[in-house]
C-alpha cells in the first residue's frame, strides 16, 4: 500500500499480526511473487518474522492464487512449445506437469525457511476456476467456455484420472 494511508495500514496489520494472529494466511498473486518475497520495514514478512521469531508456535499458511496462470509459463517451455503434434505437445504437458507452479511453491518456501519457517506450508489456488467450477449455471458464455477449455485440457492430459488431478490443482480441498 503507498497511498497516504500506508502507515496507518501497516500499522493495524502489524498490530493484528503481533497480537491477535495466531495463525495467517498470506496470499500470493503467482504473477507478483518476485516482488514480494524480501522482507523491508513495515511489510508482511517483516511481521511473520518477528512475530515467528517471539512465538515459535506461530503458523502461516502461504497461498498461491492465480497459479492456473502457470498452465501458460508451462506450454512456453521450449520442449513443449517446440512440440510438432497435438499427441507431443500433450505428452510434454504431462512430462513437465507444475514446472512454473513449482518453482513459484519453491520461491516461497525458500524465503519462508529464511525467516524462520521449517516447514512451510504453499498452497497454489485458481479462484477464478474455483468460482466457475461451483457456479456453472450461473455463468455467462464467455466463462463457460474459459471453464470448459481447462477442463477439456485437464482430460486430454489426464484422461480417467482429469477429475482428481482438476480439484487437486485448483487448491480448495486442501484449503477447505
Amino acid at each position: 500500500n503507498t497511498d497516504r494511508y500506508s502507515m496507518k495500514h501497516s500499522e493495524i496489520t502489524k498490530g493484528v499480526i503481533m497480537n491477535e494472529a495466531d495463525i495467517l494466511l498470506y496470499l500470493f498473486d503467482y504473477g507478483q511473487i518476485d516482488a514480494n518475497l524480501k522482507v523491508h520495514d513495515n511489510n508482511i514478512w517483516s511481521f511473520i518474522k518477528e512475530k515467528k521469531e517471539k512465538d515459535t508456535t506461530f503458523e502461516v499458511l502461504f497461498i498461491i492464487n492465480k497459479i492456473d496462470k502457470a498452465l501458460e509459463d508451462n506450454a512456453k517451455l521450449p520442449e513443449i512449445k517446440n512440440s510438432s503434434t497435438k499427441e507431443e505437445y500433450f505428452e510434454k504437458i504431462a512430462t513437465n506437469w507444475m514446472h512454473h507452479e513449482k518453482v513459484a511453491i519453491n520461491k516461497i518456501k525458500n524465503s519462508a525457511k529464511q525467516y524462520g519457517f521449517k516447514r512451510p506450508r504453499v498452497i497454489g489456488i485458481s479462484s477464478l476456476f474455483i468460482e466457475y467450477y461451483r457456479n456453472k449455471r450461473e455463468l455467462n458464455f464467455l466463462q463457460k467456455k474459459e471453464l470448459d477449455n481447462i477442463v477439456q485440457h485437464f482430460k486430454t492430459v489426464f484422461n480417467a484420472k482429469w477429475n482428481s488431478k482438476f480439484h487437486k490443482y485448483l487448491g480448495h480441498r486442501k484449503i477447505e
